[in-house]
């Protein structure tokens, strides 16, 4: 996963690099050749809502059809590059869902590119006039480096959520469970020998306290150490948890209580 991560890492990187270095001057040097004509001409002539609405619609177009690439693209890259040792019997990989949320946060920055290119396409002697209407509207919009601290601050974000995503597993190996909660690049790992309770569990207690139906499977480690096959934000799976049960009543000898929640 150290290589995905780094190729997908480089990705990204790219696409900010792309905004600050190639897009950001264009936009910029538009704006500052575009203030030189009377303010009051770009306001009456070019604030257009027209415009306005076309680049919103736009923007969702490009939004939704660069999640899809990103969206897939990564899947690709981990696809190729993910592997289990020999000896894991089952193996929970990350969440898809956390992958998704990359995915559109990218493509929020990267959509910025392609609405330039067809903005300068449809208006090519008033995108300029345009652009400095807008940034009347919204002071400090183009002149300032907030957008810049977002493009950077925001890649930086996703790459880390990105890599903490990725590290987020569970191995049932022949010998021992290991599992790597999300935000933790640290590995434990537990013998068969450690469990001491498995239940099955109907409910779960949300975060504001009240009680979900999110049927589960839970186990209790000599430690009171507790895993969870919803950990990492993994939905409920009746099929794979009956597998789950079923090797680790094999391993352990336990037989499963019912619950209806457990902590």
């Amino acid at each position: 996963m150290i290589v995905a991560t780094f190729l997908i890492a480089i990705l990204i990187l790219g696409q900010a690099c792309l905004f600050q270095f190639v897009f950001w001057p264009s936009v910029r040097k538009s704006v500052a050749v575009a203030d030189a004509t009377p303010h009051e001409q770009a306001d009456s002539k070019y604030r257009d809502k027209m415009h306005d609405l076309l680049a919103l619609v736009l923007f969702y177009i490009f939004c939704a059809a660069l999640t899809l690439v990103w969206y897939f693209l990564i899947k690709e890259i981990v696809g190729v590059f993910e592997s289990s040792p020999g000896d894991v019997i089952i193996a929970l990989p990350p969440v898809w869902e956390i992958w998704k949320m990359v995915a559109l946060g990218l493509a929020i920055l990267g959509c910025c590119i392609p609405l330039d290119l067809i903005g300068r396409a449809l208006l090519p002697k008033r995108y300029e006039q345009y652009l400095v209407a807008s940034c009347r509207r919204h002071p400090g919009t183009y002149r300032g480096t907030s957008i810049l601290w977002m493009n950077w601050g925001v890649s930086a974000c996703l790459i880390a959520l990105l890599a903490l995503s990725l590290h987020s597993y569970t191995h049932f190996r022949s010998d021992s469970i290991a599992f790597s909660h999300f935000f933790s690049f640290a590995e434990v790992r537990h013998g068969y020998t450690d469990v001491v309770e498995i239940a099955r569990v109907d409910r779960k207690r949300a975060p504001n306290r009240n009680l979900v139906d999110r049927p589960h499977i839970a186990v209790r480690f000599a430690n009171g150490r507790v895993w969870t096959s919803i950990d990492g934000l993994r939905d409920s799976d009746s099929s794979r948890d009956e597998r789950i049960l079923q090797l680790l009543q094999e391993k352990t000898g336990l037989a499963p209580t019912d619950h209806d929640t457990f902590s």
